[in-house]
């Protein structure tokens, strides 16, 4: 199932609320470390990618993948676009599963719910959100446990350069903006916010992992 996909992890050091979060040691470890430990907990084995940047502060991460043992590619910091085109380039795949380094949670059933629609439909974007025409997004899961499949066969193809700052920056707009085959995943049985923006989030998210435990965090997130 999982031959024709990687996984890629965007991450980085420049959080402009909560700088260097991806790094901070959430339950003893550094919260990108805790993303990459729980998806192989969770069965999921696709390899993973960390996609950081060429910026001097991303040399942390990058020493990090490298004591990990964690493969990993460096791109632009502003145009993420490109920076995710050098990682399929660097590492060929057909789908790349793009998942972001402050988002500690991976739900097991959105994600092989999301596979099994990007193998049966083969779409350029399989995602679990939409951007309407006025730019709002409309998720259909909760915000943190979001997922985006993309196939490789049209993103390799776009001129990043030609894009708009908005969608270098985020990727998926340039889909909903062009004639693009979308396919979404929705999934309501888990409800909240699994996101960390702020200390305060960080706080909240280590402390309801925490009340969880091993067992309860698995159960959770094969809801």
């Amino acid at each position: 199932m999982f031959s024709d996909f990687k996984i890629i992890i965007q991450a980085r050091m420049g959080s402009s609320r909560l700088p260097g979060k991806v790094l901070m040691d959430f339950m003893g470890v550094p919260l990108l470390i805790f993303k990459i430990e729980l998806i192989k907990k969770l069965g999921i084995k696709t390899p993973i990618l960390v996609a950081t940047t060429e910026n001097e502060l991303d040399n942390e991460i990058v020493k990090l993948c490298i004591q990990k043992g964690i493969k990993y590619s460096r791109g632009s910091e502003s145009n993420v676009f490109s920076r995710f085109q050098k990682v399929v380039k660097e590492f060929p795949t057909n789908n790349i599963i793009r998942l972001t380094a402050d988002n500690p949670l991976t739900s097991r059933t959105i994600f092989i719910n999301a596979i099994n629609t990007q193998l049966r439909k083969y779409s350029d974007l399989t995602t679990t959100r939409m951007i309407n025409h006025e730019g709002k997004v409309i998720s259909f899961v909760p915000k943190g446990l979001s997922i985006d499949i993309i196939s490789t066969r049209k993103f390799l193809l776009v001129k990043s350069e030609e894009l708009s700052d908005f969608e270098r920056e985020h990727i998926i707009p340039y889909y909903f903006n062009t004639k693009s085959r979308i396919s979404y995943v929705k999934h309501k049985l888990i409800e909240g916010s699994y996101t960390i923006d702020t200390e305060d989030e960080f706080i909240q998210m280590e402390e309801f992992v925490r009340s969880l435990g091993q067992d309860k965090l698995m159960e959770f997130l094969n809801r």
